[in-house]
C-alpha cells in the first residue's frame, strides 16, 4: 500500500534467576520458586506502523508464555499514554513459550491473578510473587520506551505477503473411543498414533524498510513446548531458535513471531529436555519461510481496524482484527484450536494470520467435538466457563469481524 511508513525497535527482557518459569505446574514445587539460567535471552520486539492520516499502532512480540488480562489492559495504557496513542491500538502479542516468567498483576489488576494458570505452591513463595512483580516493573518500563524508539524510526516500507503450509506439528489429542489421549511427547506415547495438523498454514506479512531491512511477521499454530518441565532454563524455545535462523538466512531480516491457532498442537519434538531440540524444530520452521519470502507478494487496499467484545464477555477482553493490504491479522486473547482456524479460513480467499494470547489469556477455547471426547483443555475451558460451542460462536464472530474490516 502507499503511504504506509513503519519503524521497528526491541529489548532485552530476560529474567534473573528469582524469577520462577511458567508454563508447567511441576516446576513450582521441584525448583523452589527459581530458575537455573539462561539457555537463550527472551526479548520485546515492536513495529510501529505509521499510516498517512490515521494513528499510529504498535505491534508487539513478546517472548513470554500469557499475560493475564489485567495486566494486558494496564500495559496498553501505559504504552499508549508514552506514545500520545490510544490503547486500542497498542497488541501486546505472547510468543507463548514455556520456559519465561509469568509477569504478576499489581494493583487495582489484582482481581484477576484468580485467571491465572494454577501455581499453588508458587502462592506460598513471596520471595519469587516480589520478583515477579519487579520484573513487571522493568517490562513496563522497556515497552514504553521501545515503543517510543519505533515511533521515532518510521520509514516508508512496501508491504507483501505469503502463505504456505509446513506440518512441523501434529495434533496432541488422540481419540480413543469416544474419549481421548493426550500424545505430550511421541517418543514417551509409542502407543499412540497422533494425526495431523489441522491448520498448517504459516502466514508472513514482509514490510521491507526504504533502508533495506525487512521486518518479518509470521505466525505459525504450534505450541512453544520443545521443551518440557524438567528443563528450568529461560528460553524463547523453538521460535527463539528459528528466529536465529531467519536473521542469518535472510538478509537484512528482523522476525517477530506470533503464536498462531495451537490449541491442540505439539511440535514433533515435545517437552523434552534436550536443548538441541530447539535448533531441530527451528530449523524445520524457519527453512521453508526463508525460502517463501523470496515469493512474497504485494497485496492491495490500505489498513483497516475492527474490534468487537469477545463472546460472553460484555467488557474487557476483545477480539480484534487489522487489515493491511490484503492480510487480516486476527488478535485473540486466548488459545484457539487449530481446527477452528481452518474453519474461519476456509471462509475467505485472502490470508488469515492469527496471533493468539494477545492482550490478554482467557484459556483454551476448544472445538465442540474436543468438548465431547474430553481432555486437559477440554476440563481447563470448562473451568473457566466455557461451553460445548463457544469455539465455534467465537469463530463465527471472528469471521463477521474479517469481513467488517473488508476481507473475502
Amino acid at each position: 500500500m502507499k503511504d504506509l511508513r513503519a519503524g521497528f525497535a526491541a529489548a532485552d527482557i530476560t529474567p534473573g534467576q528469582d524469577c520462577p518459569l511458567v508454563g508447567y505446574d511441576f516446576r513450582f514445587g521441584a525448583f523452589g520458586g527459581k530458575n537455573d539460567g539462561v539457555l537463550d535471552p527472551l526479548s520485546a520486539r515492536v513495529v510501529c506502523l505509521k499510516p498517512a492520516g490515521s494513528d499510529a499502532l504498535f505491534i508487539f512480540s513478546l517472548d513470554l508464555c500469557v499475560l493475564q488480562s489485567g495486566l494486558a489492559r494496564r500495559l496498553r495504557r501505559i504504552v499508549a499514554d508514552a506514545v500520545d496513542g490510544v490503547a486500542e491500538r497498542v497488541f501486546l502479542c505472547c510468543t507463548h513459550t514455556h520456559s519465561g516468567p509469568l509477569p504478576r498483576v499489581t494493583g487495582d489488576e489484582a482481581g484477576d491473578a484468580a485467571k491465572q494458570p494454577a501455581t499453588p505452591q508458587l502462592e506460598a513463595e513471596s520471595g519469587a510473587r516480589e520478583a515477579e512483580r519487579a520484573y513487571t516493573a522493568a517490562l513496563e518500563r522497556t515497552l514504553q520506551r521501545i515503543a517510543r524508539q519505533a515511533a521515532a524510526l518510521v520509514e516508508p516500507v512496501e508491504a507483501r505477503h505469503v502463505e504456505f503450509a509446513c506440518a512441523f506439528g501434529y495434533n496432541r489429542r488422540v481419540p480413543q473411543g469416544e474419549g481421548v489421549r493426550l500424545c505430550w511427547n511421541v517418543h514417551e506415547c509409542p502407543e499412540l498414533s497422533p494425526g495431523p495438523h489441522p491448520d498448517p498454514i504459516v502466514s508472513a506479512l514482509l514490510l521491507r524498510q526504504a533502508s533495506g531491512r525487512s521486518l518479518l511477521l509470521w505466525s505459525a499454530g504450534v505450541h512453544p513446548v520443545t521443551l518440557g518441565k524438567t528443563s528450568n532454563r529461560v528460553s524463547a524455545d523453538w521460535p527463539g531458535a528459528a528466529a536465529r535462523f531467519l536473521r542469518e538466512w535472510v538478509p537484512g531480516c528482523e522476525p517477530l513471531y506470533f503464536h498462531g491457532a495451537a490449541g491442540e498442537v505439539h511440535p514433533w519434538l515435545a517437552t523434552q529436555d534436550r536443548a538441541e531440540a530447539l535448533e531441530v524444530v527451528g530449523r524445520a520452521a524457519a527453512a521453508p519461510l526463508a525460502a517463501a519470502v523470496r515469493a512474497a507478494r504485494a497485496g492491495e487496499g490500505g489498513i483497516a481496524l475492527a474490534h468487537a467484545p469477545l463472546p460472553g464477555f460484555a467488557d474487557g477482553p476483545e477480539i480484534s482484527v487489522l487489515r493491511i493490504s490484503g492480510v487480516a491479522l486476527v488478535f485473540l486473547p486466548l488459545e484457539f484450536f487449530a481446527s477452528l482456524a481452518a474453519r474461519v479460513r476456509a471462509a475467505f480467499t485472502q490470508p488469515v494470520f492469527f496471533a493468539t494470547v494477545s492482550n490478554g489469556w482467557e484459556g483454551y477455547w476448544p472445538d465442540e467435538a474436543a468438548f465431547a471426547q474430553g481432555g486437559y483443555e477440554v476440563e481447563a475451558a470448562k473451568a473457566r466457563g466455557r461451553n460445548p460451542r463457544d469455539g465455534e460462536h467465537l469463530a463465527d464472530a471472528v469471521a463477521c469481524l474479517l469481513r467488517e474490516a473488508g476481507h473475502t
